[in-house]
């Protein structure tokens, strides 16, 4: 089985519940390919403050739509 970002991932639920643990405690680190280890912190370096603004209330106003 394959994670999102193609990492082996074990088929049995409870290693692959082990094994997510121990990414989310920081006690194994999450490979990530090379194109997804950059975009997101260039791009809000990039954005201006009221740009910022804009994806924030798109991203909230389709969150809300979702649960109602």
């Amino acid at each position: 089985m394959r994670g999102s970002i193609g990492e082996r991932r074990p088929a049995d639920p409870v290693q692959r519940a082990f094994m997510v643990a121990q990414i989310a405690t920081g006690e194994r680190e999450e490979k990530l390919p090379r194109n997804q280890r950059k975009g997101g912190p260039r791009r809000a370096a990039a954005l201006t403050p009221d740009e910022r603004s804009v994806i924030a209330r798109k991203a909230a106003v389709a969150r809300w739509k979702k649960s109602a």
